[in-house]
């Protein structure tokens, strides 16, 4: 869970920075960019994705 979170950091999500307003838009942004990176990561390594990029697993909900 705490890699995630610094996935998440890697992709431009600060949640100390997050206001309440814009907190869920922030993050799905952050988890699809993550998602994209990833899925670009298994194509190139040819391996199997341990979870599907269009159905991203969401710790923070």
């Amino acid at each position: 869970m705490l890699q995630h979170l610094y996935d998440l950091e890697s992709e431009g999500f600060w949640p100390t920075q997050a206001s309440n307003l814009r907190f869920p838009l922030n993050i799905e942004a952050a988890e699809a960019r993550l998602a994209a990176r990833q899925a670009a990561q298994t194509q190139e390594s040819g391996d199997s994705p341990a979870q599907s990029p269009a159905n991203p697993t969401h710790c923070f909900r």
